[in-house]
């Protein structure tokens, strides 16, 4: 056996002999100062008899973590050096034994949950794998059955919820990679990720992140790689979106995590610009910034359960697709219907969906749709870009709402930074029968 294996922490090295000798396990630091060059202890460097190295690697097991952990961000080498024991494997030949099947099972779970999830852990696995002594034995005994039984779970949770046989995960890659029918929600160009998408997540920790891979050891290289090869590979499809690299930020943390640890004058700074910065951001866009499509299904909610006359009560959203919640916020089997925007899955060259027909001339489709009194919804919601007279547009609903008696009775608050087919607030309209009209 070898100890310590490559990337061992010289810190915790010295430490763990430090330990055996203030503990009076001479035996252990004899043992210990033969395998770390430069110490002496007890008598200096002896070679271990073959009782000792099984009385070591028996020590060890007991005190294998159940789960390898990543690095602290802000490593300090003497504060942390007994957690570091912890983190860093013991040695090569035992280090991945029980932890392989725990995080193997957790990339496979991920993996049929969501395929793209196993992008990141690409270089991670690869990475483990050639750095395993006993590959074959990890393959055969560990990441296939694994992969089996995880693999034959979906095969048969989706056999029974769809009925027949399903591939989901080729579903998924053929309609997201292989007919890119993504598009259809919007794209972007190739390099969008680095230069807007990756910077709008990372945010103010963007220098932080930048100046900490200068800084951190070799060691730690292979969280850039991660990083930088999820962008890659999300960078080829067209249809891009923040979420989609939201996986990457432990890692980048790790990153900004050294650029503070060795900012010295400049670290309180540093951090109260960092604290002060994320949480007016956070506070803004998680208590202001387009909270109208919230707060508008609190106020249907309360409409189903103040109303006497539910029963007979309906709901017409008419907004861009997947604006607001549905039943999640409603709780009430109340019928509601929203504009449709199902992917072109034909091929059309000219296809529209039911929301880009309402938009082109919303009074004229409201018309045509509602031609009968009696098909009329209790309630509309919509944006206020529907109610603004703009020049060469025809968005403007207000004849209908007259001539069909609704009456406003609830106006929500949404975003400061209305656009195209969002307004700055969000209407509610009652439908009311005529003699009742307020």
């Amino acid at each position: 056996m070898k100890l310590p294996f490559p990337g061992y922490p010289r810190a915790c090295e010295r430490r763990l002999l430090a330990e055996a000798i203030l503990s009076g396990r001479k035996s252990n630091a004899r043992f210990l100062s033969y395998f770390l060059p430069g110490t002496v202890a007890a008598g200096g460097p002896q070679r271990p008899s073959k009782q000792m190295q099984d009385g070591a690697r028996r020590r060890r097991r007991r005190r294998q973590p159940l789960f390898p952990r990543s690095p602290e961000p802000f490593p300090e080498e003497d504060e942390a050096a007994k957690e570091k024991i912890d983190l860093v494997p013991r040695s090569p030949e035992e280090h991945w034994a029980p932890q392989s099947v725990k995080y193997s099972s957790l990339v496979a779970l991920a993996f049929i949950i969501r395929p793209t999830a196993v992008i990141p852990w690409v270089p991670l696995l690869l990475r483990h794998f050639w750095q395993e002594q006993r590959k074959l034995d990890l393959f055969l005994h560990q990441f296939l059955p694994i992969g089996f039984v995880t693999f034959s779970l979906s095969l048969i949770i989706d056999r029974i919820f769809f009925g027949q046989w399903t591939l989901v995960q080729y579903n998924f890659l053929k309609f997201n990679v292989l007919q890119d029918l993504g598009t259809f929600y919007g794209s972007h160009p190739w390099h969008w990720y680095f230069s807007q998408g990756f910077p709008a997540v990372l945010g103010t920790h963007l220098p932080f992140f930048i100046h900490g891979c200068f800084l951190a050891s070799k060691r730690y290289r292979i969280f850039l790689v991660t990083v930088l090869w999820t962008l890659l590979v999300y960078s080829m499809l067209s249809h891009k979106e923040f979420r989609f690299i939201y996986p990457v930020l432990p890692f980048c943390m790790v990153f900004c995590g050294y650029s503070l640890n060795h900012l010295k004058t400049w670290k309180k700074p540093a951090l109260s610009f960092l604290f002060l910065s994320n949480m007016l951001l956070a506070l803004y866009t998680g208590l202001v910034h387009q909270r109208g499509t919230l707060d508008v299904m609190t106020n249907i909610q309360e409409l189903c359960y103040n109303n006497p006359n539910v029963s007979s009560a309906s709901v017409f959203i008419m907004m861009p697709c997947h604006s607001t919640p549905y039943y999640s916020h409603v709780h009430y089997p109340l019928p509601m219907r929203f504009l449709q925007c199902p992917p072109d899955l034909s091929g059309k060259s000219d296809y529209l969906t039911e929301a880009d027909i309402f938009y082109l001339n919303p009074l004229k489709w409201l018309y045509r749709e509602f031609h009968n009194d009696s098909t009329l919804p209790t309630h509309l919601i919509i944006f206020s870009v529907l109610e603004e007279v703009k020049e060469h547009e025809k968005k403007e609903i207000s004849p209908f709402l007259i001539s069909s008696n609704y009456e406003r009775t609830a106006v929500c608050f949404h975003t400061h930074l209305p656009e195209d087919r969002t307004g700055s607030h969000i209407y509610v309209y009652e439908r009311k029968l005529k003699g009742k009209l307020n």
